[in-house]
């Protein structure tokens, strides 16, 4: 997924089936994989509590889409180690509010 620059968001909802195999611990390993696949890739994890919530998240999400840019770094280091450099970006607004940019790691 990475190498395809594909971003995963989930919507996990909690489960409602207490004899399911995603209860009680498992449950939260299944977030905590989720988090951590969405980050690495970019993404998200969006956890609704209910129906509403879930709604509100699917507005959120396309929201975001909305405002996605891409940003290419070429480094002026022109070895070709393999070795991640370090970058950061910040964004601030017109009416000088900073956002805090998603970013997968790569």
């Amino acid at each position: 997924m990475i190498e395809d620059e594909v971003q995963a968001h989930f919507i996990r909802f909690p489960s409602q089936n207490p004899s399911s195999n995603l209860s009680s611990g498992t449950n939260i390993e299944v977030s905590d994989i989720l988090t951590r696949l969405a980050q690495v890739t970019g993404g998200q994890l969006f956890p609704p509590l209910n129906k509403d919530g879930a709604l509100k998240i699917a507005a959120q999400f396309m929201e975001n889409l909305r405002r996605q840019y891409e940003l290419t770094y070429i480094p002026t280091n022109n070895k070709t180690d393999d070795k991640l450099r370090k970058i950061k970006v910040v964004v601030t607004l017109k009416d000088g509010r900073k956002i805090n940019p998603t970013a997968r790691q790569s």
